[in-house]
């Protein structure tokens, strides 16, 4: 992101968007896209102001950067806001907020960020995904479901690597639906495109796992850990799944040490810790557990992280501690939309 702000201070035009096919287009009016994917394909070059007069931007997102890396993330997000306010086409600002928002528990408004992606740049596919990801966190499937299979139906036209994401996107959402044929056929999909990517073997792990079959889903998920070794890129979700059933087969500090795995790859997967907390109080180490919530607060402190502390110590029996944490939630939030977390609870 930082370089496509410093191709604006630098006076380089944007690339332009690629064109999308009848067919696609028809299928992004289907979505509810109508209009702005065959504005965006129709413009040369997102319309910028002076390059001179665009330092403000960089500065402006330097500061967003700080913001976020301090986990000052609502006031992040409100100075992408701002950035995106005079300069609508930024399609990275919008990109970075929408993960930012998702990583927030803000999730219904970084469906809105990421779908400016797909507007801006209707054939790249990674946007569609995005929009996905999102709506699976609102448990919004079916939708989830439709633009992943776009995403997928665009990637066709794209490199492998997207190509492979566009189908695991899929697959997962499959998952979720218990669609096992559609998750089967689309990891295969996804190893076409990238033959170093083990998702058919991941998938097969999930199947297994949702059967109650752990030892079979174990050997699933080694395999697909094994096919990783070496590689930069991961699956997420695969060490956390591997802890799960460790932990289910009663091989406690096996189970840990996978749960740590996931976190040191995607330490924002949130409900590792929470796995981990609950290893801890199952195995009587409630120091450990005490500490696993902590860290959860540490890195998430957002609303979300905050419910789900509270939720755990709720679980534990330690209400006093379960209410102080949505007290301070509250009072360190105030103002934020996805306090409403709180609210559901009730």
């Amino acid at each position: 992101m930082r370089g496509a702000i410093d191709q604006l201070v630098a006076g380089r035009p944007l690339a332009a968007p690629l064109a999308v096919s009848a067919a696609d287009e028809e299928r992004f009016a289907a979505l509810g896209y109508i209009g702005s994917t065959r504005a965006s394909v129709a413009t040369d070059a997102v319309t910028l102001t002076d390059p001179k007069d665009m330092r403000h931007v960089l500065e402006d997102y330097r500061a967003a950067v700080d913001l976020a890396s301090s986990r000052r993330f609502g006031e992040a997000v409100a100075g992408l806001r701002r950035i995106v306010a005079k300069e609508p086409g930024m399609v990275d600002v919008w990109q970075q907020m929408g993960s930012l928002l998702l990583r927030t528990g803000r999730a219904e408004e970084a469906v809105d960020a990421y779908k400016k992606v797909v507007e801006l740049r209707p054939a790249d596919p990674s946007g569609l995904v995005s929009v996905a990801g999102a709506l699976m966190r609102l448990r919004r499937l079916d939708d989830a479901r439709e633009h992943a299979e776009l995403a997928a139906q665009v990637a066709e036209k794209a490199d492998a690597r997207a190509r492979a994401a566009a189908h695991e996107a899929v697959a997962r959402v499959a998952l979720a639906q218990r669609d096992r044929q559609a998750a089967i056929e689309h990891a295969a999909a996804a190893r076409v495109a990238d033959p170093s990517l083990p998702l058919p073997q991941f998938v097969e792990g999930r199947l297994l796992f949702e059967d109650g079959k752990y030892e079979d889903a174990l050997a699933a998920f080694e395999q697909a850990d094994a096919a990783l070794k070496g590689r930069t890129l991961q699956l997420s979700e695969l060490h956390f799944y591997m802890g799960d059933t460790l932990a289910r087969l009663d091989r406690y500090v096996e189970a840990e040490q996978r749960f740590r795995e996931e976190l040191q790859v995607f330490p924002q997967n949130i409900r590792t810790y929470a796995s981990l907390a609950m290893l801890y109080r199952a195995s009587n180490r409630d120091r450990a557990a005490e500490q696993a919530i902590a860290e959860l607060m540490r890195v998430a402190p957002t609303p979300e992280g905050y419910a789900l502390a509270a939720r755990l110590w709720t679980i534990f029996g330690d209400r006093r501690r379960a209410d102080a944490i949505r007290t301070d939630a509250r009072h360190r939030f105030r103002g934020d939309p996805s306090l409403a977390v709180f609210d559901r609870e009730r």
